[in-house]
């Protein structure tokens, strides 16, 4: 079967090889080999094993560079390629870079080489069995040459006999999840492993001289027992790689604390390869059995091809790791697997494996390839430095809460390519956390990211002594080199931390007893209580506590009650009735030798005295008259009182008249009642309620009160306007004065009667008005009772008579827009019988005005009211008080009553003059000719003056012309009259306004043409 190039992720597996001749320090001389499979995998359950893969041959054309300076080449085959490495003679440093594009280790040498390697079981369809790696990423390219280069492909066939060249044991127990590495394999051994690839040469932070593999033992020491658990569950379990692990390790900050860490096992294991001692420990590492004499050279280096057999848990959800297993087109995976079969034939690997695929595990076979280079040179010294902000003092511990005088630094460490790290903060303080309680080796250090987007990496040392410090790191690569010490500037410690200032609660009680008066006076008694919090490291100690109410006021010391609880007493500053006062107290804390620090409180507290302010008036205030929603709206002011505390508002509340509903008492005008009503209002004795739709408000020095009362409401309201304080407090019932306020009467007059003459001059008209009230009038006389409610029965019937006035119209329109001419004074008259009631009379004269239009229409109305309400007493001097109308008529104006419906209206009509009729005859010379006739003007509401003009037929049979018009004047006019007939033969009659026909003008002489003059005719008149 044809297929294409299908190749193992290097995310999953991936292959390291150093063919060392001259050793450099820190690597001993042979071919060492390094295997990094993926976490997400886990451990595989037989060794990884190694088999001879040919070499890999210089490419004879160019490399296209991937970078614009030419230094870095891509040297796999698509996405998923392997990179093969790149060696060389002498020259420039160029890199390797992986399946990704990421930059490996470098080497000295300008030659690159592509591996053109062998395998078992594969075999490619050209002239030589062997496998060609191509040198592009993304599909075919076009070479530097010019020559296109094809993705070969490939026919999968059985695997070849070929014997693996080793195999890397691991200290794991014998179980169905490993099956241990056959001891003719030389790497099956744990001391060839570690001494025949670690030089005794110990890490820079290690004391010299070294045991590696001592080193390796106690590193490995903590993870196993949980190891030799976890590898002993049977085949049904969870892969022992992926079981969840909670381990007790070293923090790695610097700071030699353990923390707790949930992890998987094969996490755990990779991250303790850090070290190359350990990685050969466990079996990812070792030093091949072969010479690495001529394995690299000028045209070739030897390839090994390096494949494990791992088990997958069948419940696996992990999706980054489905996407990266092989798929069903790898022909490499079965071939391999066989090999790895066969190669563990005598630990029985292929029964291990169907035991697991039958409780449901599926076998997966990855393989990579691994090229011997010469070993990259050794890293670069990195780049120490703290950047801003990342220094900060220690918070006390919390065994005694005192601070150690301690601070961190976060260190950024640059150029490090992810490698351990070896951390001293100078002159010998180590950070790399110990191994095991001996104290004889230390860890590497394995530096998180320093953040997104930076190309560092950060360690974090906590225990920083006062003072400045300075530290100095080197990083190693995978094979353990090291690099020299790069060290960073002297390090200040951070800023002294600020105390913290103190917390501030203020506590309230009220004097008791309470102050009277209305003096200045202290309400109560201000309890400062402050918590101060224990310095922090680097924090000066602290000395005194004070406290100061305001800026005015002394200090005064606060009282240590332990715990850092500190109190004090102080009676609260002088205020007066109705007022509050924001009270602001500041404690200060003193530390000795370093800052203060303070921080304000504050508190609110209300004098216990009411603001009282007595608002009377000694008058009744109407409101408005009664709406068509059946209230009437009040609108009062009053000043605003100069000496209001701040922050007073207002309340209005209001008390009904609990006068009699019936007898003499209820018909006792309002003013009368109004008197013991006040009175017992502001003593206290009228209930009183809380008018909640109110509106109080301030503007211009005036307080505006605006309510509703009922529109029907014919009973006296008392209203009490009370000061309110910032602490909610009223002044007493008996001290808050009063106001009187009524709704204006609703009742009126019967329409009065009205009768109009106009005398003989034509000027004067004489109207006679009289009203009338239904009612038994009693012996003796009296007053009626809508003028005794009024003015109560003391006052004169001559004098409390109904109020009439005259309204005049010539111009039409309602006549409650006529204007009003005067009123008339009325009279009281005796009717002929006591039960028609009370009837007055009046008399007014008018005089038409001088230079009216004639024939003007006119028209006279009246109407009646009651006599006004008073609002006092009549015959006292009224006092006005605190309150007037916001509209209106002032206080003391007593209130008009409210007008009845108004008379029949009476027409009479200005003079009417009578014209003289001299018509204007015109021929106009075309056949036609106009009359025209002057007339008095008329007033535009009077009928019209009407024209008409015949004259005798022109034959028998022949109708007699005739010709009509009307208007007010001053001039009628026909026109179109037929020239035909003589002027004098024209009859004319004129028709008055009042539909009188004035005498025809007729007979010779009474219409003469006039001198014709060219064609607008001639003319003549009488």
């Amino acid at each position: 079967m044809t297929t294409g190039p299908a190749w193992v992720s290097p995310a999953l597996l991936r292959a390291e090889c150093a063919a060392v001749e001259d050793p450099p320090p820190w690597l001993l001389p042979g071919v060492h080999l390094r295997v990094f499979p993926s976490p997400l995998i886990g451990f595989p359950i037989c060794p990884f094993t190694v088999w001879r893969a040919g070499a890999a041959s210089r490419l004879s054309h160019p490399l296209p560079p991937l970078h614009p300076d030419g230094s870095a080449y891509f040297t796999g085959v698509g996405e998923q390629a392997l990179v093969v490495g790149a060696a060389g003679r002498g020259g420039r440093t160029i890199s390797v870079v992986d399946h990704a594009g990421r930059l490996g280790p470098s080497c000295s040498g300008p030659d690159p080489f592509v591996a053109r390697v062998p395998l078992p079981g594969l075999r490619y369809q050209g002239p030589r069995s062997d496998l060609s790696v191509a040198v592009y990423r993304d599909g075919p390219r076009t070479d530097g040459s010019g020559a296109v280069l094809k993705t070969p492909s490939w026919l999968f066939v059985a695997p070849q006999d070929q014997a693996p060249l080793d195999a890397i044991g691991a200290p794991l127990p014998d179980t169905v999840w490993w099956c241990g590495a056959d001891p003719r394999y030389p790497s099956a051994d744990l001391d060839y492993r570690v001494y025949k690839g670690i030089p005794s040469d110990a890490p820079p932070y290690n004391p010299a001289p070294d045991d590696p593999m001592a080193r390796a033992a106690a590193s490995a020491q903590h993870l196993e027992a949980d190891v030799t658990r976890l590898w002993t569950q049977p085949a049904k379990s969870t892969p022992p790689s992926a079981a969840a692990l909670t381990t007790r390790t070293l923090s790695g900050i610097g700071d030699g604390r353990e923390v707790a860490v949930d992890t998987d096992v094969s996490v755990a294991l990779w991250a303790s390869t850090a070290d190359p001692a350990v990685a050969r420990w466990w079996g990812f590492a070792t030093t091949l059995p072969m010479s690495p004499e001529g394995l690299v050279n000028a045209d070739q280096a030897e390839c090994f091809a390096v494949a494990a057999l791992f088990a997958i848990e069948p419940t696996q959800s992990n999706a980054r790791l489905l996407n990266l297993l092989p798929g069903p087109a790898d022909p490499m995976e079965q071939a391999f697997t066989e090999a790895l079969y066969q190669a563990h034939e005598s630990a029985a690997l292929a029964d291990r494996s169907k035991e697991l695929e039958t409780n449901g595990h599926r076998l997966v076979s990855l393989w990579t390839i691994a090229v011997a280079t010469p070993p990259p040179d050794p890293p670069e010294a990195p780049e120490v430095d703290v950047p801003p902000g990342r220094a900060r003092w220690n918070p006390a511990p919390e065994a005694d809460g005192t601070p150690d005088g301690t601070w961190t630094a976060r260190l950024a460490v640059r150029n490090t390519l992810g490698g351990p790290l070896a951390v001293q903060r100078e002159p010998d303080v180590w950070l790399n956390p110990d191994v095991d309680d001996s104290g004889r080796w230390r860890q590497p250090i394995i530096a998180p990211s320093a953040g997104p987007g930076t190309r560092a990496v950060s360690v974090t040392d906590t225990k920083c002594p006062d003072g400045s410090a300075r530290w100095q790191v080197a990083t190693a690569d995978l094979w353990g080199q090291w690099s020299q010490f790069g060290a960073s500037r002297d390090v200040d410690p951070p800023a002294r931390p600020w105390p913290p200032a103190p917390g501030v609660v203020l506590d309230y009680a009220p004097a008791d007893p309470p102050p009277t008066g209305t003096a200045p006076a202290s309400p109560g008694t201000v309890t400062v209580r402050a918590t101060v919090q224990a310095p922090p490291a680097g924090g000066a100690p602290i000395g005194t506590v004070e406290a100061q109410l305001t800026a005015t006021s002394g200090w005064f010391p606060l009282t240590d009650e332990g715990n850092g609880n500190c109190t004090a007493a102080t009676p609260a500053l002088p205020t007066t009735p109705g007022t509050s006062l924001d009270l602001t107290c500041t404690v200060v804390v003193h530390h000795i030798g370093g800052p203060d620090t303070s921080t304000p409180g504050t508190l609110t507290v209300h004098d216990p005295r009411p603001y009282v302010k007595e608002l009377l008036s000694e008058v009744i205030l109407f409101s408005g008259d009664r709406r068509p929603d059946g209230y009437a709206e009040l609108d009062i002011w009053t000043a605003h009182p100069t000496d209001a505390p701040a922050g007073t508002t207002w309340r209005l509340y209001s008390g009904e008249e609990q006068a009699p509903r019936t007898g003499a008492a209820a018909e006792q005008p309002r003013w009368q009642r109004a008197e013991p009503f006040r009175a017992d209002t502001v003593a206290g004795r009228t209930p009183m309620a809380r008018v909640t739709d109110a509106m109080v408000t301030e503007a211009g020095g005036r307080l505006r009160i605006r309510c509703r009362l009922p529109g029907r409401l014919e009973s006296l309201r008392a209203l009490q306007l009370v000061p309110v304080g910032a602490s909610g407090l009223e002044a007493p019932r008996d001290r808050r004065g009063c106001c009187v306020v009524a709704v204006p009467l609703t009742d009126t007059p019967p329409a009065p009667q009205l009768n109009c003459t106009l005398d003989p001059d034509g000027v004067t008209v004489r109207l006679t008005v009289s009203v009338d009230f239904p009612g038994l009038l009693a012996t003796g006389g009296g007053l009626a009772p809508p003028i005794a409610r009024r003015v109560g029965d003391g006052t004169s019937a001559d004098t409390a008579v109904p109020l009439v006035r005259v309204r005049r119209s010539a111009a039409g329109g309602a006549p409650a827009t006529w204007p009003v001419l005067g009123t008339v004074t009325m009279h009281p008259t005796s009717p002929m019988d006591p039960a028609d009631g009370w009837r007055w009379i009046g008399e007014y004269t008018d005089r038409l005005p001088s230079g009216i239009p004639a024939w003007a229409p006119f028209a006279y109305m009246c109407e009646a009211a009651w006599p006004a309400e008073p609002t006092y007493r009549p015959g006292s001097t009224p006092i006005p008080g605190a309150f007037s109308p916001t509209w209106g008529p002032t206080a003391t104006t007593a209130r008009q009553s409210i007008w009845s419906a108004p008379s029949e209206a009476r027409a009479t009509a200005a003079p009417r003059p009578l014209p003289s009729i001299a018509p204007r005859y015109t021929s106009h010379g075309d056949g036609t000719a106009s009359l025209a006739v002057t007339v008095p003007a008329l007033h535009p509401a009077a009928p019209p003056w009407t024209l008409t003009a015949t004259a005798p037929a022109a034959g028998p049979t022949a109708a007699p012309p005739s010709a009509s018009v009307t208007g007010p004047g001053p001039e009628l006019r026909l026109n179109g009259l037929p020239d035909q007939s003589p002027p004098d033969h024209w009859l004319v009659a004129l028709t008055t306004p009042d539909g009188h026909t004035l005498p025809m003008a007729t007979g010779t002489g009474a219409i003469s043409p006039w001198p014709k003059t060219g064609r607008e005719g001639h003319q003549r008149q009488t």
